[in-house]
């Protein structure tokens, strides 16, 4: 289960010429990125930002850069955030034993972080919701090979509510408006 304590969240690569072809599952993708990076940031989780070859591939959407403010960013070449000594240094740094990944694609650099967070002893969190691929076979492709390699899969409503535990709380109250 997830804890505010000691979760970290790990935006990779959310870049617009990486994009699902389908406008519907872009829209749906985007909007519980966002709403998970605006969750996190009033739980004061630490969030890190990657952006694979921005000069080729350009900088992070700007749905999700409005969301993420001034969080860290790192441009990488490799696939995989841990494979980037930076990104490892980090993540590293922050304290954290739980990385909630979400972003693109599924199936190459998400899966890679996961799986490379996941040999470093990290807990993963996945949510199906808030990670992507081009095409949608390679999204669920991706998201199977990660829940076989011990990541577990969630829904960004599932993330926010186990980092949450229970209502009524000041915390609650003000995370209301983003979970109608």
């Amino acid at each position: 289960m997830l804890h505010r304590d000691r979760a970290l969240v790990l935006v990779v690569d959310i870049q617009d010429k990486l994009m699902p072809k389908s406008a519907a599952t872009t829209e749906v993708f985007l909007s519980n990125v966002v709403k998970l990076i605006q969750c996190a940031r009033i739980m004061a989780l630490p969030v890190l930002v990657t952006e694979q070859n921005p000069e080729k591939i350009g900088p992070t959407n700007m749905r999700a850069a409005e969301a993420l403010g001034d969080a860290p960013r790192f441009a990488k070449m490799a696939f995989g955030c841990f494979a980037d000594p930076a990104i490892a240094r980090a993540v590293a740094t922050a304290g954290r034993n739980q990385i909630l990944v979400l972003g693109m694609e599924t199936h190459i650099c998400v899966m890679q972080t996961v799986l490379g967070a996941i040999e470093e002893g990290y807990d993963v969190f996945v949510p199906r919701d808030a990670t992507a691929a081009m095409h949608e076979a390679d999204h669920h492709a991706g998201i199977e090979r990660m829940a076989r390699a011990g990541a577990e899969i969630v829904t960004a409503q599932m993330a926010i509510f186990e980092l949450l535990r229970e209502a009524g709380t000041p915390l609650f109250r003000r995370m209301l408006p983003l979970l109608k």
